[in-house]
């Protein structure tokens, strides 16, 4: 069964909920609620750097705490990694909250390297 999901960046988010949705209220839930209720939308995750990700499914939140990463040597591709990784996540059947933890470790493993495609973890490295 086809899913729509989106993933945004906290910058993103709050740049839509100001413009679009909210008129300038920048409430990560109303304004996630909002977007989902206007755009059909059952899955909307929200990256937010080292600090995690959110996700949203239904009326369930998850809050997924940011690994610390002491050597951050390049963010290029970590919110693709994020998005990759929540979705072999959720294709290997974990929870949405297992999912997201899996996401936002391969996307902490990401910034630890240079570029990025090379950044990217492979499955095997992501424990």
């Amino acid at each position: 069964k086809r899913q729509r999901w989106i993933c945004f960046s906290d910058e993103i988010l709050y740049l839509y909920i100001a413009t679009r949705l909210t008129q300038g209220e920048t409430d990560f839930d109303e304004g996630v609620k909002k977007i989902k209720q206007e755009h059909n939308i059952p899955l909307i995750c929200v990256t937010m750097g080292k600090d995690g990700s959110i996700a949203y499914y239904g009326d369930k939140r998850v809050e997924v705490k940011g690994f610390y990463q002491e050597n951050v040597v390049d963010t290029t591709g970590a919110g693709d990694t994020f998005c990759g990784g929540l979705c072999v996540g959720l294709s290997e059947g974990l929870s949405l909250k297992e999912a997201a933890e899996f996401a936002t470790k391969a996307s902490a493993m990401t910034v630890q390297k240079l570029g990025a495609q090379e950044s990217i973890p492979h499955r095997s490295e992501i424990k």
